[in-house]
């Protein structure tokens, strides 16, 4: 009964001063497990509350990213529309210095408007594309920082980051990397052991700071990625075992860039997610929905009951910062059969609107767990 002992103690006194009913339900929270709820009318079950593993019920996630400094090739293109096609989201990578100078700095424009919107994202890549583990911890605090400052300072909310050629294997890269201001960054990997991260019931990945991905490259290393052929396994291990898994993209496209990989595989890797029961997250919005999801820590305010229709304050919290953590978490609500209410009427509006109907006495609500209080009422 982890929540209910300030409203018990709430509910006592102003009995005591004769100003609750002492008829009047006692509603409680109830924690039954990792993620799961009850909120409890007179220690009876109402309904249960649920944080999904992956947004709108996912069965597995997937980050497709793309180390390439947009725009400074026409054939960049063939990648990101492809992704917008098919509705599914990207990162790109950002060495800030490429941007920086005169001749390409005219690229944000199209990044900011055309590419933002749409669910395209931007992971750190450095200031500088230099191995960072070959730098001192001060050196590569630096440019880490810069790189940072940069990307806050053209709107493009750096939050996850991608090590130049994986080499982040330190610790004092990672430390550094950390203290720069990123929440995640990842590595690579070539064990398919590694590939799936927080598979079944894992809920955090074994190193935030060096985070395992699939390496996709033509005739690159015989340990690559070479085909769709080879990808799809590694979709289907993710799925079976309700993973993330984050596919690291070089020249798609392009034969004549480092780790070509041909546009028709590209586009079949796309077909297979797009038709496949995977969120498309950002790799940012993965590490925030993981993070929020762990963090989480709803809490129970007053309830009433008048005339069979039942209220309850609900705060969604989970302590974070949240001018950082803002990726709304997916709650499903299962309500118990004796209840006659059909409809769930939600203040303030969450998703655009404030009334919910039920299905077979169940529903999901996307909201940002921010500390707000959402009155509740079972119509």
């Amino acid at each position: 009964m982890k929540y209910c002992w300030s409203y018990t103690l709430c509910g006592l006194l102003l009995a005591g001063c004769g100003l609750l009913n002492p008829a009047t339900p006692e509603y409680g929270l109830l924690p039954l497990g990792p993620f799961r709820y009850a909120v409890q009318e007179d220690e009876q079950p109402l309904f249960e509350l649920e944080v999904l593993k992956w947004p709108d019920g996912h069965r597995a996630a997937v980050s497709i990213t793309y180390d390439a400094p947009f725009g400074t090739h026409p054939g960049h293109r063939l990648a990101t529309d492809a992704v917008l096609a098919r509705g599914l989201t990207m990162d790109i990578e950002m060495v800030t210095s490429i941007f920086q100078g005169a001749k390409n700095r005219h690229l944000l424009e199209d990044i900011q408007h055309q590419l933002l919107p749409r669910g395209i994202h931007f992971f750190g890549h450095g200031h500088r594309h230099i191995n960072h583990d070959s730098l001192s911890y001060q050196e590569a605090l630096a440019d880490f920082k810069r790189c940072f400052y940069l990307m806050t300072e053209w709107g493009l909310r750096p939050r996850a980051y991608a090590y130049p050629g994986s080499a982040g294997r330190l610790a004092r890269t990672q430390l550094a990397n950390q203290q720069a201001g990123f929440l995640c960054a990842r590595g690579m990997s070539v064990n398919p052991d590694e590939y799936c991260i927080c598979p079944g019931d894992t809920t955090e990945p074994a190193n935030w700071y060096y985070l395992p991905s699939v390496v996709l490259a033509q005739g690159e290393s015989p340990s690559y990625v070479n085909s769709y052929e080879e990808l799809e396994p590694i979709l289907a291990d993710a799925l079976a075992r309700q993973a993330w898994v984050i596919l690291m993209h070089h020249a798609v496209g392009i034969p004549e860039g480092w780790g070509y990989f041909p546009l028709d595989d590209f586009e079949r890797e796309l077909d297979y997610l797009a038709g496949h029961d995977f969120w498309s997250g950002n790799m940012d919005m993965a590490a925030l929905y993981i993070k929020e999801r762990n963090a989480f820590a709803p809490q129970l305010g007053r309830g009433t009951k008048k005339k069979g229709q039942r209220t309850f304050a609900l705060v969604l919290a989970d302590g974070l910062d949240n001018s950082v953590y803002d990726q709304p978490l997916t709650l499903e609500f299962r309500f118990n059969s004796r209840l006659k209410g059909q409809t769930l009427h939600v203040a303030p509006a969450l998703e655009g609107r404030t009334e919910f109907p039920m299905v077979d006495g169940v529903l999901r609500l996307q909201a940002i767990p921010d500390e707000q209080t959402y009155q509740l009422s079972l119509r």
